[in-house]
């Protein structure tokens, strides 16, 4: 491990609501749109697994039913003013959603979790306007899914939990939709069923979808598929080196995806361990050791090529190291050090290469701790 710091953080202005579990949307004209999450919930117990306070993550079974402070809240931040406004807020409230920035400019929420259990609504923002408009809703309510940007400008959801009158049901029901139609059709249902799993678009334009959580197996599984656009069809490439959930998987410049941190059971604390995968041998190989397990994470490509991990909940230490990838040598780095140790924050990357870190949870308190503090990376 070297010890490098590739720039430094800045405090950048603070949000005006405290938040975590939100999402955050670069906009195309740079400026960056955060969507919902919650900033409050009982009881505390929620977040802890019975050892480690507030660095578990909230169980799907509460998530599902919707949490006390889910927000509505919509804030809009401009890099070059370094200013929050709060804009249009939500026609409800959600968390554990997904937002995808759709070729129209349109900002695409969808799903997740509102005040009494998982949802299936889609809303569409306009920048231009300010304004929320309702979409084609998905046949079926999720949260803990994935959201992908096809090639063909439409939008690919995969797996995730259906909670519904306390019962919780791990989906492999997959939804596609097309903007232009404005509808959702069903495809082709992935491998096992999951939740917190990967969905990472290939250079081929192809889907890889890896690990996640079984409820069959009460365990993260290893599988890992592939998702053909042009024929609709899925295929089953390498397995994961190690089974893992609550992971992040990373496209690089040349091609290939890294896979880090994440769980192998539900409350287990995050891995330090990475892969590699190559899509053209599909081989799987080592991707070094980070100094700490790590989850409740964000992964960022930076411009340099170098990837950035932000964050973890098992302390203060480790949530506020981040460290950096090297793609050429395989080798680790300790990264520049937050003000702030988070996790289940956002990271953002600007059009200019600066890092907008946003929100998230305090790490080590023994109670939900929110926060709404951001930071920039200056390279």
């Amino acid at each position: 491990m070297n010890n490098t710091v590739d720039g430094s953080f800045v405090p950048a202005a603070p949000m005006n609501v405290l938040r975590a579990y939100h999402s955050a949307t670069v906009l195309p004209d740079g400026d960056v749109l955060v969507v919902g999450g919650t900033n409050g919930m009982e009881p505390a117990s929620w977040l802890t697994d019975g050892t480690r306070g507030a660095s578990a993550q909230v169980p799907w079974h509460h998530l599902g039913q919707g949490l006390s402070g889910t927000l509505s809240d919509v804030e809009r931040y401009s890099p070059s003013n370094n200013a929050w406004t709060r804009v249009a807020v939500l026609p409800g409230p959600r968390l554990g959603h997904r937002a995808v920035c759709l070729e129209s400019g349109q900002v695409m929420v969808i799903a997740g979790s509102g005040a009494v259990g998982s949802i299936n609504g889609v809303e569409l923002y306009s920048p231009a306007t300010d304004q929320w408009v309702a979409a084609a809703t998905l046949e079926t309510p999720r949260f803990a899914h994935t959201a992908t940007l096809l090639d063909s400008g439409h939008v690919m959801v995969c797996g995730g939990n259906h909670q519904s009158q306390g019962q919780g049901q791990v989906l492999a029901s997959v939804e596609i939709y097309d903007p232009v139609a404005n509808r959702w059709r069903a495809a082709a249902d992935v491998p096992f069923a999951r939740m917190d799993h990967t969905a990472t678009l290939l250079a081929s334009g192809k889907l890889l979808v890896l690990g996640g959580y079984s409820a069959q197996l009460n365990a993260a599984i290893d599988d890992a598929s592939l998702f053909d656009p042009a024929t609709g069809g899925w295929s089953t490439v390498q397995p994961l080196p190690e089974r893992r959930m609550q992971h992040t998987a990373t496209r690089l410049a040349d091609g290939r995806i890294l896979v880090v941190g994440g769980a192998d059971a539900p409350f287990n604390p995050g891995r330090a361990d990475a892969y590699l995968y190559d899509p053209q041998a599909d081989s799987w190989s080592l991707g070094g050791t980070m100094v700490h397990g790590r989850k409740g994470h964000s992964v960022t490509r930076l411009a340099s090529g170098h990837v950035l991990v932000i964050g973890d909940g098992l302390s203060v230490e480790s949530g506020n190291m981040t460290e950096v990838f090297d793609p050429d040598t395989h080798e680790w780095a300790i990264g520049a050090e937050l003000a702030h140790a988070r996790f289940i924050h956002t990271a953002s990357l600007l059009p200019g290469g600066q890092l907008l870190v946003a929100a998230g949870l305090r790490p080590g308190t023994s109670h939900p701790s929110y926060l709404s503090s951001t930071e920039r990376l200056i390279e």
